[in-house]
């Protein structure tokens, strides 16, 4: 017998927030913004205000190395 996977288990995953001391999150975003898309889906969980998750950690990157 064969199970197969639904869409919705496919979409969801499990998301973390985005720390910019971690190199392997900078690094995938790094890739995200070269390749114009995430490798297997965002892994990045969005908080409030932002609207968007590159917006978000475009502002974090920023004010981190402002020093603000």
């Amino acid at each position: 017998m064969r199970y197969e996977v639904s869409a919705l288990s496919r979409i969801y995953r499990q998301r973390v927030l985005f720390d910019f001391n971690n190199k392997e999150h900078v690094t995938r975003f790094r890739r995200f913004m070269t390749d114009n898309r995430w490798e297997d889906g965002c892994p990045f969980e969005l908080v409030w205000p932002y609207l968007s998750i590159p917006d978000m950690i475009k502002d974090q990157i920023i004010k981190n190395y402002l020093k603000i």
